[in-house]
């Protein structure tokens, strides 16, 4: 069955492709720790003479090298207009693509997440098209440790957005940096990846990798439940 992926595009060409774009990712990875770090950073030596890798890495390159000046332009920190259900408090996440607001649901009186892209990549119908598949594919996982989405729409300017339980809690991230080496507190991590892992194992058998699986995707809920986040 091939990959689909959750945080990114879909999958046609099997394990070749994922290999294929892992490699990127890898050397865009390498490229920012290089620039952290102050150090020199040569692609030709990531690439060791394969050209379809070397324009796949430039093409991104130039996507992200180009966005960065009017990603400044492109946040949006005061909410977005309200729709007839949602009304937008605060923003609690945000990252290249898109943000996650805080958000009121005015028709079951409730609190809940809403991921919406940002104006500018919201005119790349490519985008557009992974953001779309990213909410069908998570709102088909249905699982303890995998957020669930409620809904999908549209905003007032345009934009597509999808609706999910809101975790409030530290992400797994967070906690390991106050971990005490205790075994109490080990038991406490093993206990998280495990409800990770569980997680993952059932995405998995439903044909769906999260690409972007780290602590900071973690959410640690206030009765100790680990949420792997879709962004």
């Amino acid at each position: 069955m091939p990959g689909r992926f959750l945080g990114g595009r879909a999958s046609d060409g099997g394990l070749r492709t994922m290999a294929d774009e892992s490699r990127v990712i890898s050397v865009i990875a390498a490229r920012e720790s290089a620039r952290k770090q102050g150090k020199p950073f040569c692609l030709e030596d990531y690439c060791a003479g394969d050209t379809d890798l070397f324009a796949a890495v430039q093409s991104a390159f130039r996507l992200l090298d180009g966005s960065t000046a009017t990603d400044q332009q492109d946040r949006q920190t005061n909410p977005p207009t309200a729709t007839a259900r949602y009304e937008f408090k605060s923003m609690i996440g945000e990252g290249g693509m898109g943000q996650v607001w805080k958000a009121i649901d005015n028709q079951l009186d409730r609190e809940v997440a809403v991921k919406l892209l940002t104006l500018r990549q919201s005119a790349r119908n490519q985008v557009v098209g992974r953001f779309l598949r990213e909410a069908r594919l998570a709102g088909h996982l249905q699982h303890p440790a995998i957020v669930p989405v409620h809904d999908s729409g549209t905003l007032p300017d345009g934009r597509p957005f999808f609706v999910m339980k809101l975790v409030e809690g530290r992400t797994f991230a967070s906690v390991l940096q106050t971990r005490d080496g205790s075994t109490m507190s080990l038991q406490r991590h093993l206990t998280t990846f495990e409800q990770v892992c569980l997680g993952v194992s059932y995405a998995h058998a439903r044909g769906v990798i999260h690409r972007d699986l780290k602590p900071q995707n973690v959410m640690i809920g206030a009765y100790g439940e680990a949420v792997l986040s879709a962004i």
